[in-house]
């Protein structure tokens, strides 16, 4: 298991990766690839000059079954190329939502994202990369049980990344969804969860919050996790100058968990 975090990718934060010990780093994007996809070749030589790996590479809030036709073709499009630079750079996971879904209708919602992102999964096998679902709310109607069950029985090479502040935020069993899920766990996020009154106040990093990290980790060694955690900066009070210091603090949390060697 291996601790990252999430950042833009630029030549900075690979500095900064290779300089605190992080071997690995992600990056996510909404709906527009361009800049991304025309540094391929500048990311190429920052993993091999600073030897700190990409290990996951996001695409959030994209409606890939929206009504219109030619919005599910633009999200299609995006992210074949997306899962196209994740093999050119040895990237192995590919992370995007269910599209937003039907409200009130989920075994509707399920069958579409079935049908529309199928081919996605299987061109992904063929480049050598995974494919997960998100478990955020953010244009995304795959967030738990309810659509992991039907989704995944039908995508088989799919798997999930999976973050506990969304199931904690919704007050349910962040445990217990990992105990009965972990084994189609490829990635994980590890970001801080406040909440006082019932009502969220706060993201801090790791070890600031509300979290049982301890028990997190002793079911990701129980199920036999192999995959990496990255943290996830999320709060306004840990951006500006106190973004790398809360990413080193979430990372001097997170290591006392972590089986050297």
């Amino acid at each position: 298991m291996r601790i990252g975090f999430i950042s833009g990718l630029q030549e900075e934060d690979f500095r900064f990766a290779a300089e605190h010990g992080f071997p690995c780093m992600e990056t996510n994007i909404t709906t527009d690839a361009a800049p991304l996809l025309a540094r391929k070749d500048e990311l190429k030589r920052c993993i091999r000059e600073y030897k700190v790996d990409i290990s996951h590479i996001g695409m959030y809030n994209n409606d890939h079954t929206a009504p219109d036709a030619a919005v599910r073709k633009e999200c299609a499009a995006r992210l074949k190329a997306l899962t196209e630079l994740c093999a050119d750079l040895g990237v192995p996971i590919v992370t995007t939502g269910g599209g937003f879904g039907t409200k009130g209708d989920n075994e509707k919602s399920c069958r579409e994202s079935v049908e529309v992102l199928g081919p996605a999964v299987s061109f992904a096998k063929t480049k050598g990369v995974r494919f997960s679902f998100y478990n955020c709310h953010w244009g995304n109607h795959v967030i738990g049980p309810k659509q992991w069950e039907p989704i995944l029985k039908a995508l088989p090479e799919a798997g999930i990344k999976f973050d506990p502040s969304h199931p904690y935020y919704d007050n349910e069993d962040y445990l217990q969804q990992m105990l009965d899920w972990g084994h189609r766990f490829l990635h994980m996020h590890a970001k801080g969860c406040v909440r006082v009154g019932g009502r969220q106040v706060e993201d801090p990093p790791p070890g600031f919050d509300m979290i049982q990290w301890g028990p997190f980790f002793a079911i990701l060694y129980k199920i036999n996790y192999r995959g990496d955690l990255n943290i996830e900066p999320h709060s306004k009070t840990w951006s500006g100058p106190r973004l790398q210091q809360g990413i080193l603090l979430g990372q001097r949390f997170l290591k006392q968990y972590v089986l050297m060697g």
